[in-house]
C-alpha cells in the first residue's frame, strides 16, 4: 500500500499513477498537491490517539486500585465508608492522645515548681492549672501562663512568664500564701531560730522542748 509521502526526493520513487499529484520543486524534488496532502495528513490523528492510549493506561491502573477496594461499586462504596470511619477513629485517637500529654505537661511542670517553692499540690494544683494553658503551633510545646484576659502574660519585654514565676506571684498572695509552708519551715524541717528562747537554767523547759522534738511537735531542720 502506498503511503503518500508529502515529500519526495525524486518523481520516479512515486508509482506511476499516481506522480501526476505531485509537483517538482525548485531543489530538485517533489512534494504532494496541498489540497491533498491536507487530507491525507494524520499527524493530528495520531497525537489524539496517543493522548487517548495515555488516558487509557492511567484509567486502567486507576480501575485497578479501585479493584483492590472490591468487584462492584457497593463494595468499593462500602470499602471507602470504612476508610473514612477508620480515619475518623484515628483523629479522635490522636487529638485524645494529644491532650493527655498537655495535660501530663501541665502536671508535671506545676508539680515541680510547687514542691519547689514548698507548696501543696493537692491544695494550688486546682488553680494553677486553670492559669496554664500548652502552646503548640511549633515543633516543641510550651508552656504559657494566661492573664485574666486570656492572653498570655510576658515577663519582662522579650519573654513570657513561666510556671514558677506563676508560683512565687502565688506564694506572694495573701489568699494562696496559706497554701504554701512558712518561710522558716520549708525544706528538711524548722529552722531552730524561729522557735522562743529557753534560759540554759530552766531545766523543766528544756526538757519540754526534747520531748516535743522527741514526739515530732517540732522539727529540728539537720
Amino acid at each position: 500500500m502506498f503511503d503518500f509521502p508529502i515529500k519526495s526526493d525524486s518523481l520516479t520513487e512515486i508509482p506511476t499513477a499516481y506522480q501526476s499529484l505531485y509537483t517538482e520543486t525548485e531543489e530538485g524534488g517533489v512534494t504532494l498537491d496541498p489540497a491533498l496532502a491536507a487530507k491525507l495528513d494524520t499527524s493530528g490523528l495520531a497525537s489524539a490517539l496517543d493522548k487517548e492510549r495515555s488516558n487509557g493506561l492511567k484509567a486502567s491502573r486507576e480501575l485497578k486500585d479501585w479493584r483492590a477496594l472490591g468487584e462492584t461499586p457497593d463494595q468499593v462504596r462500602a470499602s471507602l465508608e470504612n476508610l473514612e470511619r477508620t480515619a475518623e477513629e484515628a483523629v479522635v485517637v490522636i487529638d485524645d492522645l494529644r491532650a493527655r500529654n498537655h495535660q501530663y505537661l501541665v502536671t508535671t511542670a506545676a508539680t515541680e515548681a510547687l514542691l519547689a517553692a514548698g507548696g501543696s499540690v493537692e491544695l494550688l494544683m486546682p488553680h494553677l492549672e486553670k492559669s496554664v494553658r500548652v502552646e503548640a503551633d511549633g515543633a516543641t510545646p510550651e508552656l504559657r501562663i494566661i492573664g485574666p484576659d486570656g492572653e498570655d502574660r510576658r515577663q519582662g519585654e522579650e519573654g513570657y512568664m513561666t510556671v514558677p514565676d506563676l508560683v512565687e506571684e502565688m506564694r506572694a498572695s495573701p489568699v494562696f500564701a496559706r497554701g504554701f509552708d512558712p518561710v522558716g519551715n520549708r525544706g528538711s524541717g524548722m529552722d531552730p531560730a524561729s522557735l522562743p528562747p529557753t534560759p540554759n537554767n530552766d531545766a523543766g523547759a528544756s526538757g519540754l522542748r526534747l520531748e516535743d522534738i522527741a514526739t515530732g511537735k517540732v522539727v529540728v531542720a539537720v
